[in-house]
């Protein structure tokens, strides 16, 4: 394949075209969610207390279960009333590092860089060139000394 090159006119345009489709489509969702959650519809909503299943029975019959049990047993209502201690936990740590590790640095670069690929890509050749001496300024360790 052949490779394009898209200066960066093409490409200011090509991502405003871009983000108008992406804000239409958010208009459009958002007037669809509005027909859904339409006042009358909405009326609806308010009357889910009035709803009882058979699930929500069995769920309070559930609960009263429980509040017996606890009742029933001092130990287990006195071991529900302690603040469980905080555990440590080497590998969750680590696995939240890793992660750092990755999205942090990314996240900065693309907080500094932005996403435009053509800046990305002139960051890279600069980090990539030798550093060029100034004019007049010492080379480094090699520098003759003049006496």
């Amino acid at each position: 394949g052949q490779v394009i090159h898209i200066d960066e006119a093409a490409y200011q345009a090509w991502n405003q075209a871009w983000l108008r489709q992406l804000l239409l489509a958010g208009e459009r969702t958002a007037i669809v969610l509005n027909d859904i959650l339409d006042a009358s519809g909405a009326k609806k909503l308010s009357n889910k207390a009035a709803v009882h299943t058979k699930a929500d029975e069995e769920k309070e019959a559930e609960y009263r279960k429980i509040d017996e049990d606890r009742k029933n047993n001092p130990a287990m209502a006195a071991h529900n009333t302690k603040l469980s201690p905080v555990r440590f936990n080497p590998s969750v740590l680590l696995t939240n590092l890793a992660i750092a590790t990755v999205t942090v640095p990314l996240f900065l670069v693309i907080v500094n860089y932005g996403l435009n690929p053509q800046v990305w890509m002139s960051a890279v050749l600069a980090m990539l060139e030798p550093e060029k001496p100034v004019e007049g300024a010492p080379a480094g360790r090699n520098v003759k000394r003049s006496q």
